[in-house]
């Protein structure tokens, strides 16, 4: 993804506040510094941790905000709200993907839309250098390419076979 370069500082202090106030019952709402992951070209992604103390427990909760475009967005028409809407939709299928935690459409918060989902660790294939000339699946064993093939088709026959209607997808509701 192709964009200025943002602030981190800046856009750390607007996510923490954000976040304090989705958490009111909450206690020591804190999250790391924010990190940018090697992949992803569609949006910006930042990656951190959250934590927070509720009923006297410490709890800490990886996450991955996505920010919507602002400069040379890869798609010709982009919206954040439904791809929060279609993961949310998707919850409890046998399609995986992240919980999506909150939906922001005021871009004042940190200068674009966003979404805030909980992360899920794996291994993500490069994209520059090209993941079939380099990396993980460059280098995987062949046993290890075909289990990555054979999921990725599992998954799109799971996809394929849901009744969307009924899931929802195609509401004009706001996920937030």
């Amino acid at each position: 993804m192709r964009t200025k370069e943002r602030d981190l500082a800046s856009v750390h202090a607007g996510l923490t506040q954000w976040v304090r106030g989705k958490m009111p019952s909450a206690g020591e709402v804190a999250l790391s510094p924010l990190t940018k992951p090697s992949a992803g070209v569609s949006n910006e992604t930042l990656l951190c941790d959250l934590s927070w103390r509720e009923g006297g427990a410490l709890r800490t909760q990886g996450l991955v905000v996505r920010l919507a475009p602002t400069d040379f967005p890869v798609f010709p028409e982009y919206d954040l709200p439904r791809q929060a809407r279609v993961m949310r939709c998707l919850a409890g299928t046998d399609v995986p993907v992240p919980e999506v935690l909150w939906l922001e459409e005021d871009a004042s918060i940190l200068g674009c839309p966003f979404y805030v989902m909980k992360r899920i660790d794996g291994d993500i294939p490069s994209e520059v250098p090209l993941y079939h000339a380099f990396g993980l699946c460059f280098d995987a064993t062949p046993e290890r390419r075909a289990n990555m093939w054979w999921s990725g088709i599992r998954t799109l026959a799971s996809i394929h076979s849901l009744d969307w209607r009924r899931r929802g997808a195609i509401s004009t509701g706001s996920a937030s």
